[in-house]
């Protein structure tokens, strides 16, 4: 049973031989190891070569550089495997990774897998947990909670597993806007949107390292890039008929923009609130799956984006979620 793990990179000389290291090292040995480097300068290209030579079961592609989406649909359109993880190239997999989840794809025949994560910089380590619920771990998901994976799970796509012909039979791809950030976010969100089962596995597998400054989640001048993101999401929803996810696809865009504002530069604060605003103004919302307080935040940016921002940078406001956020990891 053949693996296919996708690598994607651009200048990682950083990180690219501990990468590749981890994955070479994998109990499970039957690998297809597919890099994908868009041309790098800095002396990826040359670890690259260097590992291509040694290890007969790693492959090289050079793609343009024009994304992260296009690197990994260009590594999904070569890969032979029966399934396929994505490992990205400044993080690291867990020896046990692919034996795992491939001996539990081979138990439960669910169309994907899924393991925890750890978020480590040079100093600390942290558990990520898929779901904060562990009533979803140990078991086979399928339609019935998929409105709840969809609004609660961490979106990401690596420490996973999933089967080939699935992504073909549904022709899931990963968007390709050239130069943008979280193309991650709308594959995330197409596999859970029509996967029939999945099982999430309540292990980390994977270290996601978060202290990579070249990291796109670090750039505080993109700031549309989840915009487009989303807009990507929403014409794969009506393309595929799937109009009844709208409210969750909505709460997600909602916390996704949210998110995006606290990480962007100040300065642009106030254009993206109108952007935010010009976005939802048209939406039929309800208060469904938002919170009260979610949802009467979202009426304030759409009915004054600006007086918003002013409010955003007052130090009250910024003490009030302050105190939002601590208590919420108290519970």
């Amino acid at each position: 049973m053949l693996i296919s793990i996708l690598i994607p990179s651009f200048n990682s000389a950083n990180y690219i031989r501990e990468c590749l290291e981890s994955v070479c090292a994998q109990t499970y040995v039957k690998l297809e190891i597919i890099c994908i480097d868009a041309y790098s300068n800095d002396g990826t290209l040359d670890i690259l070569r260097e590992f291509v030579r040694k290890d007969k079961r790693v492959k090289l592609i050079l793609s343009e550089k024009r994304s992260f989406g296009h690197q990994l649909n260009l590594g999904l359109e070569k890969a032979k495997g029966e399934y396929f993880s994505i490992v990205e190239s400044d993080d690291l997999a867990h020896p046990l990774m692919c034996e795992k989840l491939l001996n539990l794809a081979l138990k439960i025949k669910c169309d994907l897998v899924k393991a925890n994560l750890i978020s480590f910089t040079q100093d600390k380590q942290k558990i990520l947990n898929i779901m904060e619920d562990t009533n979803f771990y140990g078991r086979i998901l399928c339609e019935k909670e998929r409105e709840n994976v969809l609004k609660n799970s961490l979106i990401i796509n690596p420490s996973g597993l999933y089967r080939l012909d699935f992504i073909k039979e549904f022709d899931l791809r990963l968007n390709e806007t050239s130069g943008a950030a979280y193309q991650d976010t709308g594959f995330w969100f197409e596999l859970f949107s029509v996967a029939r089962t999945w099982y999430f596995h309540n292990e980390s597998l994977y270290f996601y390292r978060q202290d990579n400054l070249n990291a796109s989640t670090k750039s505080k001048e993109k700031i549309y890039a989840i915009c487009e993101e989303f807009a990507f999401i929403d014409s794969f929803l009506k393309c595929q008929k799937l109009e009844h996810l709208r409210e969750v696809f909505l709460y997600r865009k909602f916390k996704s923009y949210w998110w995006n504002l606290r990480r962007i530069d100040e300065r642009y604060r106030e254009e993206f609130l109108i952007r935010f605003a010009e976005d939802f103004k048209n939406e039929n919302l309800k208060i469904g799956v938002f919170s009260a307080s979610e949802f009467k935040e979202l009426k304030k940016i759409i009915a004054n984006p600006q007086q918003f921002a002013k409010k955003l940078s007052s130090p009250l406001f910024v003490l009030k979620k302050f105190f939002a956020r601590f208590k919420k990891s108290l519970l």
